[in-house]
């Protein structure tokens, strides 16, 4: 878990200021996939650093887990808000 976190931190220069719930799916994206990374999820890293919470919302949905694991990662986000200023 940590090196899937110093990941995140490499790709994420303010990793550490976004808020937990995102850092909470970010992690779990990372440690199930080993993929989070522009290439595989160009959207997902579009949308962050544009702080569109409604559209991180809608790019965290993976292909090959349960649909369960797809909503829980989505109603993780529902109450998130901007980090930036």
């Amino acid at each position: 878990m940590n090196n899937d976190l110093a990941h995140l931190r490499r790709q994420f220069n303010d990793f550490d200021k976004f808020p937990i719930e995102l850092k909470e799916v970010l992690l779990d994206i990372q440690y199930n996939t080993g993929k989070l990374t522009p290439k595989y999820w160009p959207n997902l890293f579009r949308v962050i650093e544009e702080c569109n919470v409604n559209d991180i919302r809608n790019n965290v949905h993976r292909k090959d887990v349960h649909a369960g694991r797809n909503d829980w990662a989505r109603s993780k986000l529902n109450s998130m808000v901007c980090w930036r200023d």
